[in-house]
């Protein structure tokens, strides 16, 4: 398994001080094997800074064919702007539908 997370946005209404909205830099969800079960896990980086490990993914296959397939996202990213001894924490999910299935994504027309 290996994929990438893009068009990331911090959206958040409650804390004055921030933007409502601020976008993320692009991650990747580095290579890692399938099991024999289908659950797979890995390592996730900083497209912009590969081989330096800001959190861990993981998730399983399931389906006819593993026709879909889920799974979630940790990071730990430094907050050297505000304080370099701290991180902020992001966590996310994530399901998919396997392209050339019924409901995939229209990014599967643009894949090779």
């Amino acid at each position: 398994v290996n994929g990438s997370m893009f068009n990331r946005r911090f959206v958040h209404d409650d804390i004055a001080s921030f933007d409502s909205s601020v976008d993320l830099p692009d991650m990747v969800l580095v290579r890692s094997d399938i099991s024999d079960e289908g659950t797979f896990q890995g390592d996730a980086e900083f497209d912009s800074n590969p081989n330096s490990s800001i959190g861990t993914y993981g998730g399983i296959f399931g389906g006819t064919n593993a026709a879909s397939v889920g799974g979630s996202v940790f990071l730990s990213i430094p907050n050297n702007d505000r304080d370099p001894t701290t991180a902020d924490q992001e966590l996310g999910v994530f399901v998919l539908t396997q392209c050339g299935q019924t409901g995939d994504d229209a990014l599967c027309d643009t894949l090779n």
